[in-house]
């Protein structure tokens, strides 16, 4: 099969399948977006950028050279349990940090991490601002409404803008007083 792969989406189709990843998989890896990789994928991309390249190559283990150009080996006959694995700096800080710890904090961590993973996914996550300090409810709601009024130049209680004259309230029509309408 690696023969008839003229073009590097093809051989990156293969790779995915032989290391049974999926597109989702690269773009979590490349930071890239989803109709990007789809791209990549189906041959409408021609070519690809370094940064990406490497990134793809990194994570599915192999070779720049062969993805890109079929030149020289794949990397996909390796042993997959023996071969080198390539970490991020986050990577290697975590396994750091691991390092230093004893065992029963090691396992509360990793268990700390699984729960974390389990409740929240990346779209769920809301990042929430961290420089303002909360206010109190009653704060919350003068600065509500002096924003109102300061924002928008009207004042609820009033009903008209600031400056304009205070307009008497709308007459009761025939009809209204018909219906019991004030």
């Amino acid at each position: 099969m690696i023969a008839s792969m003229e073009k590097w989406n093809d051989r990156l189709v293969y790779a995915l399948k032989v290391r049974k990843k999926t597109q989702a998989d690269l773009v979590k890896v490349t930071g890239a977006k989803a109709p990007s990789v789809y791209e990549w994928v189906s041959g409408i991309t021609k070519n690809m950028t370094a940064p990406n390249a490497t990134k793809v190559c990194n994570f599915l283990r192999i070779n720049v050279d062969w993805l890109l150009y079929k030149k020289g080996p794949s990397g996909l006959e390796d042993d997959t349990d023996n071969a080198p694995v390539l970490l991020t700096t986050e990577q290697k800080q975590v396994l750091k940090l691991l390092e230093r710890m004893e065992l029963k904090a090691k396992e509360n961590w990793i268990a700390n991490g699984e729960l974390l993973v389990s409740v929240m996914s990346a779209s769920d996550a809301v990042a929430t601002p961290q420089s303002k300090p909360m206010e109190s409810q009653p704060e919350r709601r003068l600065a509500t409404e002096d924003r109102r009024k300061t924002d928008l130049g009207f004042d609820p209680e009033r009903r008209h803008l600031y400056g304009a004259p205070n307009f008497p309230e709308k007459k009761q029509t025939y009809t209204d007083r018909r219906r019991g309408k004030k």
